[in-house]
């Protein structure tokens, strides 16, 4: 896995041989978390092959304060990939944290899951893994 994403100019794809991968969407939001409060860094991770053209590869939702136990990020996604091989295929990494009292940010959640092979209309629900330990007992 690459963590670098090199960029070209947009529309500059070496006459068109090159396959390409749009990505557009949004992470709606989350539920089931134990917070008031939340919000959801993301990044795309792909392969070495893989050059992003568009878009922003990672981003963070805005702090969502539910009435319920729903939370509602709606952060828009639109990539533009070029490849020279399936391999590393793009995969969206999620990670939920929540705000305290004071302005600091905790880890309530992570987990990922690959971006669809297919076109059209995807809905995706993620799960999202919960850390253990040492976080509860500075929690409480």
């Amino acid at each position: 896995m690459s963590t670098h994403m090199s960029r070209v100019p947009y529309g500059h794809n070496k006459d068109l041989i090159e396959p390409e991968l749009h990505v557009l969407g949004q992470i709606t939001g989350g539920t089931g978390f134990d917070s008031n409060n939340s919000f959801v860094f993301y990044e795309l991770k792909v392969g070495d092959h893989w050059t992003l053209v568009g878009g922003d590869a990672k981003g963070q939702s805005q702090i969502d304060f539910p009435r319920g136990k729903d939370h509602v990020w709606n952060h828009p996604i639109d990539l533009h990939f070029y490849t020279k091989t399936m391999q590393g295929w793009p995969r969206i990494i999620l990670a939920v944290h929540k705000q305290d009292l004071y302005g600091g940010n905790k880890l309530i959640g992570y987990g990922f899951c690959f971006i669809p092979m297919t076109g059209g209309h995807h809905s995706i629900e993620v799960p999202i893994w919960r850390p253990r330990g040492m976080y509860r007992c500075i929690d409480r």
